[in-house]
């Protein structure tokens, strides 16, 4: 892994130290050109648009191949709520059914679950976390014999936080409870195999640690739960449309997860996706999730010398690449601001620093934040 050729390509990090990508991460140069190409190819008109069709299967194969799925199983989505409000719209609920989620989620996926009561009579119960940390266990013991969907991020937004998915995910397969996953704060710097871990639905944006443009994302639907998800938005991409006879109106869909996609997608997200993940898989997952953990391991050990409390749990199987943390003589507005005038580029989150470097941030970077911040 060569990082200084790699961070030569994020023109942003020769500017400031760039440690948000819970927030947004950085396009590289790769992701811009590709974006633009796309644009291109649409500025041609009709004469473009074989080309920029032919793109969405190779990206569809590099997201199932970077979380072990099959192309079939994959939608192309806006964002993380499209792909979440896609399955909860979708599955057939009965009055008095339950979704089991926790307080701290992020509000995209709580919102979309809250929303099925007046129409479905469906109620979503919110397990409260502990310290920080939504436990498998509790969610577990949260669901009874009208509980339908367990639903629950992947890593939690507000201070990192990582699910057992592997526990909760057995649990749920195993009483035919679905598990739908928000992935947007772990995949990119955490591992996830669907493969291994039986998950139902994962909905990611594209726009944070898989270092995308904003307004492409991915739904993965497992491939035995896709018949029991009725499609919200429909169009003549979500069917079998014979292109020759649109006028044919026949609402039979797609025997796969393209039935979850109504028309074209942002063939810009689509293009620059695909090459932020060629990136992806150039390195390999795991040798960029090992750099996320020496990196984020540096910034705790250095906080903690510093005097400032981590609220982030840090766990070997807990830990992410976000980590937050507080003072007890120091606002975090007063040391978000701090920082930002060093230009180091951090996020306040439910009222604590958020730091979240990606692989190819430096030690060196981590000790400019810790140099920037006052004794706690």
């Amino acid at each position: 892994m060569d990082i200084a050729k790699i961070r030569a390509q994020f023109p942003i990090l020769g500017e400031v130290t760039y440690l948000d990508h819970s927030a947004t991460g950085p396009l590289s140069l790769p992701v811009r050109q590709a974006a633009a190409e796309a644009l291109a190819m649409q500025g041609e008109g009709s004469i473009g648009v074989p080309r920029l069709a032919a793109a969405v299967d190779t990206l569809k194969d590099k997201i199932a191949r970077l979380i072990g799925a099959s192309r079939h199983e994959i939608a192309l989505v806006r964002n993380t709520a499209e792909g979440l409000s896609t399955v909860a719209g979708g599955l057939p609920w009965r009055a008095g059914d339950r979704v089991v989620t926790d307080n701290i989620e992020f509000p995209a996926n709580v919102y979309p679950w809250l929303n099925l009561k007046s129409r479905y009579g469906v109620e979503t119960h919110l397990v409260p976390a502990r310290d920080g940390r939504v436990l498998a266990d509790d969610l577990m013991a949260a669901c009874d014999d009208h509980t339908r969907a367990v639903a629950v991020s992947f890593v939690q937004f507000s201070n990192g936080y990582r699910v057992d998915l592997d526990r909760l995910g057995a649990f749920c397969r195993a009483r035919g409870i679905y598990l739908c996953v928000d992935a947007i704060q772990g995949l990119g710097a955490v591992p996830l195999d669907v493969a291994r871990t039986p998950v139902d639905f994962v909905a990611c944006g594209g726009h944070r640690w898989l270092l995308g443009p904003l307004g492409l994302g991915f739904l993965y639907v497992h491939r035995e739960v896709q018949d029991g998800v009725w499609p919200v938005e429909v169009g003549h991409h979500s069917v079998q449309q014979d292109p020759e006879h649109y006028t044919s109106y026949n609402l039979t869909f797609r025997p796969n997860a393209e039935k979850f996609e109504a028309s074209v997608p942002n063939f810009a997200g689509v293009f620059g996706l695909s090459a932020s993940l060629d990136l992806f898989h150039t390195v390999g997952m795991a040798e960029i999730a090992a750099r996320v953990v020496a990196v984020t391991d540096h910034l705790c050990e250095g906080l903690v010398a510093r005097g400032y409390r981590l609220r982030s749990p840090r766990g070997p199987a807990e830990k992410s690449g976000a980590v937050t943390f507080t003072s007890d003589r120091h606002a975090s507005k007063e040391l978000h601001e701090r920082l930002r005038e060093a230009k180091v580029i951090t996020s306040v989150r439910e009222g604590a620093i958020r730091v979240s470097p990606h692989f190819y941030n430096t030690d060196a970077e981590i000790d400019r934040l810790l140099a920037t911040l006052p004794r706690a």
